[in-house]
């Protein structure tokens, strides 16, 4: 009940935010520190604007509440292209960068990529291991053959847990490829950034200090509202370099706030205060709270994964690193298609309105992909869940329709 109240209080102070001046809704990691003597603006505390940067051990760094992930790889782009290029000069867009992701990242990298202009034909995907992860050796052979070619490697983008898999980059290892070849290393923790207020699983991500800059979703796991997106550097000056041209807008920006002023680290202007919705749900829970959460989903999803390899009649698509659960109905009949086996036993359960799971492919193979997510679904929900794409799997065998079909 306290949850659901503070989550209605949060409601009311949002619509109150959009009446403070902007000076208080900076994300602003920089913010003026205490014993400086300089009045900081009102509005979030201090200790908690630094929160997410010493969850990734950035320190004293920066970071910005951006329009959701999908936004955050072009931003994550420009700061890679402002160290390593004067893109001020007016040409380095005609260099022929490249960009390394994992052949299992999300897609925004791809338009981030086609909005800046270095054109989704120069991702180049890294391939995977069989759990889903980069393969280092690849990404250096990838390095190698690019130069090789007169290509201009620009930065490297690991991920936190893949949209399909859950599966997470080796860290370590891709930092120390990616600073020996002096590339920028962005990490997609989007939806796998929560495992680090978990002292158990927070390993998932070890090496995430070596990072140059980290993105991290609010709104997935944590189930803030959207949108509830972080963008965190670790030099902040980078930022600060890539927005220079805000200098020209005297009628904003002035120089007794340069420090405090968001507008001059971030591509937005006019923006929601998306950082108070997290402060209001991290007060209510502390992180306590938020590593209880992540603790109780992946040991659900450790349910979820022992009942399939229980029955017969399912399996295990992929190993599992975080709470998604990609797994299929099976048969011994030879003559059904599992793959059209499965998509219809995905559109018969949501037909019947008991549960709406997401529908994905690992190589050829259709999966039933379930994420533990939801902080309502408990362990009584999943058995149900399990009990039902049986029962419809078995009907599908034995010929019968679906309830809906004439």
């Amino acid at each position: 009940c306290f949850f659901q109240f503070m989550r209605l209080f949060s409601l009311f102070f949002l619509f109150a935010a959009s009446l403070l001046p902007m000076s208080a809704l900076t994300w602003e990691a920089r913010a003026v520190p205490e014993s400086s003597g300089r009045p900081r603006p009102p509005g979030i505390p201090l200790s908690f604007l630094i929160k997410p940067c010493s969850l990734v051990c950035f320190g004293f760094s920066s970071f910005d509440a951006d329009d959701g992930s999908t936004i955050v790889p072009m931003q994550e782009m420009l700061d890679a292209a402002t160290l390593s290029y004067d893109r001020m000069a007016g040409n380095w867009w005609k260099i022929a960068m490249v960009i390394f992701i994992s052949a299992e990242a999300h897609y925004s990298v791809l338009m981030a990529a086609n909005v800046i202009g270095i054109g989704h034909q120069n991702i180049i995907k890294v391939q995977c291991d069989g759990d889903g992860r980069m393969m280092p050796s690849r990404l250096e052979e990838e390095i190698a053959f690019a130069r090789q070619e007169g290509l201009r490697p620009l930065c490297v983008v690991a991920t936190a847990a893949t949209t399909v898999r859950g599966a997470y980059d080796d860290l370590e290892a891709l930092a120390t490829i990616a600073h020996r070849e002096n590339l920028w290393l962005h990490v997609d923790a989007a939806w796998g950034g929560t495992c680090l207020f978990s002292n158990e699983h927070r390993r998932l991500m070890d090496g995430i200090e070596k990072a140059d800059s980290v993105c991290w979703d609010a709104h997935k796991m944590m189930g803030v509202p959207l949108i509830c997106s972080a963008f965190l550097v670790k030099d902040p000056m980078v930022l600060r370099r890539l927005c220079d041209h805000t200098n020209v807008a005297h009628y904003l920006f002035h120089s007794d706030a340069e420090l405090d002023d968001l507008g001059r680290y971030s591509l937005q202007c006019a923006r929601r205060n998306d950082a108070l919705k997290l402060w209001l749900e991290w007060r209510a829970r502390g992180d306590a709270g938020w590593a209880k959460m992540v603790d109780t989903r992946m040991a659900d999803a450790d349910y979820l994964e022992q009942k399939i390899n229980e029955h017969p009649s399912l399996e295990m698509m992929s190993t599992r690193m975080w709470t998604n659960v990609c797994f299929r109905f099976t048969t011994e009949d030879s003559s059904m298609d599992l793959n059209d086996l499965n998509t219809e036993i995905r559109k018969r359960l949501i037909q019947e309105g008991t549960f709406m799971v997401s529908r994905s492919n690992i190589g050829d193979d259709v999966i039933l992909r379930m994420v533990v997510v939801n902080q309502n679904v408990d362990r009584t929900t999943l058995d149900r869940f399990l009990e039902r794409v049986v029962h419809h799997g078995e009907e599908i065998c034995r010929g019968l329709p679906s309830l809906s079909e004439p």
